[in-house]
């Protein structure tokens, strides 16, 4: 480590993840208008955690960079080397750890890693960002990120995730080999939101629906959860903070967007994560 690197001890370290077009965006760029709270904006895009996003990963696996990367934070230093992703730079508070503020780490990719994660540092706290998986996909759809960003997802690497992963056996029925994009779209959705909700304690959800509700009441039992002080946040609510994409549209619009039919086969997809 060069000298000019002082090690900080045991940073406040928090790791908010949601499904691309779940509000995480909003949500962590929200949060961190709060004067105690470091937004750190996608560090592990184009990293092996983007390149692996379908993959669980072993509590016990070996991921040497990650590792490294994760275990430098947690003594204080942001090793900028691992880090490709200009949204990084672009969109965090500040490209450094701060000792004495809550460091939050936005992420959208991490959903399978989860017991590796908490295998590997327990101190870390997980946060989930429930949203509608309806809208999720319309606004994926309504952006064609399904096809930009999702373009690998297919039957086959569907069927794969369905047999490697015990929980999310029950979806393999629903892999047939007519799937249309959206269909595949969906199933990605509900079999990652199925990860992160058997893993994640409930207390531990941000619910995007009750935040655009009330956001004073929710973020600030969030901030309250680290020991900050209480923050006006409902005049910040209902800017654009996409940092891509149409202009946002909020709850509800899925049902406008797709068929009758589609609505169904959706539903159908989603029966168990919205049950």
């Amino acid at each position: 480590m060069p000298s000019s690197e002082k090690s900080i001890s045991h940073p406040k370290i928090c790791f908010l993840i949601g499904f691309d077009r779940s509000g995480s965006s909003m949500i962590s760029r929200v949060l961190a208008q709060h004067p105690k709270v470091n937004l750190l904006f996608h560090p592990f895009n184009s990293t092996e955690v983007t390149q692996t996003q379908w993959e669980y990963w072993q509590p016990k696996e070996n991921h040497q960079d990650t590792f490294q990367f994760q275990k430098k934070m947690t003594e204080g230093i942001l090793d900028k080397e691992y880090i490709k992703s200009d949204w990084f730079f672009n969109y965090s508070k500040s490209p450094e750890i701060k000792p004495d503020e809550l460091n939050l780490i936005k992420d959208t990719k991490f959903h399978f890693k989860i017991d590796w994660l908490q295998e590997n540092f327990p101190e870390i706290e997980v946060f989930g960002i429930w949203r509608d998986p309806r809208d999720i996909l319309c606004s994926l759809v309504r952006n064609d990120f399904h096809r930009l960003w999702y373009a690998n997802l297919n039957v086959e690497l569907l069927r794969r995730i369905c047999s490697t992963i015990q929980p999310l056996a029950k979806y393999n029925p629903l892999t047939g080999n007519s799937l249309q994009q959206y269909e595949a779209m969906a199933l990605g959705i509900a079999m990652r939101t199925e990860m992160l909700m058997a893993r994640i304690k409930k207390r531990n959800w941000l619910v995007y629906e009750e935040i655009i509700a009330e956001p004073d009441v929710h973020l600030n039992e969030f901030t309250a959860r680290f020991g900050l002080s209480r923050f006006d946040f409902k005049d910040l609510i209902n800017k654009d903070y996409n940092v891509v994409g149409e202009k946002f549209e909020r709850t509800g619009q899925w049902k406008s967007f797709f068929s009758q039919a589609e609505k169904e086969r959706i539903n159908r997809i989603f029966q168990f994560i919205l049950k």
